[in-house]
């Protein structure tokens, strides 16, 4: 429990429900300035960290198993329906900051150098596979948490619960309860910004019924524990984005592969450039891609197709290959091979190669073919 002394408020804080916003809030009411990121042991702190680490006469900490309310002090805390908090987490951590390309040790980034996991997951993939990358990824762990981990299980210690929706009303509560106290009097307030607000948005037309059904069950004592999250609620509200979305179903029967030799490659094909489509997926086939001669091997052989991106088990050795390119080293092992592929009706497969600078060059096309 975070608590503000001259504020006589004390509040308790949740990844992916606004914190952002209110701390920097709060700390340009108490400093007259914004929150600037200092450097600290090799690491940048920013606002969260800052004030949770405080333990003086302004602000102070403590567990909240242990809190104790001060006389006329205001507890608080926001919470936002954990499935569309979920979504926000997957944008954020996944998608916007690239938390699977980087914040791993090499032990825990295993399962997706190894090919069992997707690099960059598709959303309902990695909410089948949601315990997965919280086992390899901290940071993913700790955003997609449960809220009752940071707020308790005992909501009745809060004065107030609000959505992460509800920030206008978190200010005028607080406006009234600091001219109640005599406090901030001659201070002009501002409104809370809205901020962390970047990365790709997703809806609840996005899940599929399986993905719903499991942040249902990953959350249940969430809505069980703070009354203002309703999953009956939240069920009728996917029902119907679900209905108004109206899904394509995948009809194509067969695939057609389309070629693009990039720059950094002299050879690039696939065994086969039609594919047939069972159940959405395309069984296994094979290529090769023969970088230049004068290329360094410091790529990686990518696939995205409707499940995520995943790294290829790239440059298997080609014999035959190489006495077709004898001055090309290359050629000795440029084939790749492809157990599965999933396709789906809204985005083509794509290979590419991407190099350690993240630029990429786009091999293959796979599209779903309506003849």
């Amino acid at each position: 429990m975070i608590i503000i002394h001259p504020l006589k408020i004390a509040f308790e804080d949740a990844p992916k429900v606004g914190s952002t916003s209110l701390f920097n809030w709060l700390y340009i009411l108490l400093y007259g300035k914004k929150y600037e990121p200092v450097a600290s042991s090799n690491k940048i702190k920013f606002v969260h960290g800052w004030m949770q680490a405080q333990q003086n006469e302004i602000i102070e900490n403590q567990s909240t198993g242990n809190f104790k309310c001060p006389p006329d002090y205001l507890v608080f805390c926001l919470v936002r329906d954990p499935v569309k908090r979920l979504l926000s987490a997957y944008s954020n951590r996944v998608l916007h900051n690239n938390i699977l390309d980087f914040s791993h040790k090499p032990a825990q980034k295993e399962p997706i150098k190894s090919g069992l996991l997707a690099a960059r997951p598709a959303l309902n993939y990695f909410i089948e596979h949601l315990e997965d990358y919280q086992a390899i990824a901290p940071s993913i762990f700790h955003h997609t948490r449960p809220l009752g981990y940071f707020l308790g299980r005992d909501s009745s210690i809060y004065d107030y619960i609000f959505d992460v929706s509800e920030m206008s009303l978190l200010r005028e509560v607080l406006l009234n309860h600091w001219h109640t106290h005599k406090l901030l009097e001659n201070q002009v307030i501002p409104e809370i910004p809205h901020l962390q607000t970047s990365g790709k948005k997703f809806f609840l037309k996005d899940l599929t019924e399986s993905s719903f059904n499991k942040c249902l069950k990953v959350y249940a004592d969430d809505y069980a524990t703070f009354s203002s999250l309703n999953k009956n609620k939240i069920s009728q509200e996917w029902q119907q984005s679900n209905s108004e979305h109206n899904k394509k179903e995948i009809r194509h029967t067969m695939a057609i592969a389309t070629k693009f030799r990039p720059e950094i490659a002299q050879a690039c094909w696939l065994n086969k450039n039609k594919f047939d489509i069972h159940d959405g997926k395309i069984g296994r086939f094979s290529g090769i891609i023969i970088l230049k001669s004068n290329i360094s091997d410091n790529y990686q052989l990518i696939v995205s197709d409707a499940r995520g991106e995943w790294q290829l088990k790239w440059k298997q050795p080609s014999p035959e290959i190489a006495k077709q390119y004898p001055n090309n080293p290359s050629a000795l092992n440029a084939r790749f091979n492809i157990e599965e592929l999933h396709i789906d009706s809204d985005r083509p497969v794509t290979i590419f190669i991407k190099d350690n600078l993240g630029k990429i060059y786009v091999c293959f096309i796979i599209s779903g073919d309506n003849q």
